[in-house]
């Protein structure tokens, strides 16, 4: 982890310095069993943010949207089109793989 990124941690509640020392910025790959319909199983993201919920805000780029994201989508909106920018989307840490460990 930077420096820069520790001074920025110190200033975090506690559960924000667990998660960001846990999980630190970079990419991830979704876990088998994640639960989730469009950041599903296999999909790579890039983690955005912390939230002292618990949860990490994540990001899909277009490239990375998987056939069974598209298909989930286009049943919850038919006229559904992978956005020409990457989608956030809110995950448990729980289901990240780091890719580079």
């Amino acid at each position: 982890m930077t420096n820069e990124m520790e001074e920025w941690l110190k200033t975090r509640p506690e559960v924000i310095q667990q998660m960001a020392r846990a999980y630190p910025p970079g990419q991830y790959k979704m876990s088998d069993d994640a639960p989730y319909g469009y950041t599903c199983p296999g999909t790579l993201v890039t983690l955005e943010a912390y939230n002292e919920g618990g949860t990490i805000k994540v990001s899909v780029a277009p490239e990375d949207v998987l056939p069974a994201a598209i298909a989930h989508a286009k049943a919850l909106r038919p006229d559904f089109t992978v956005p020409s920018t990457p989608v956030g989307a809110y995950v448990s840490p729980q289901y990240l793989i780091p890719l580079n460990s």
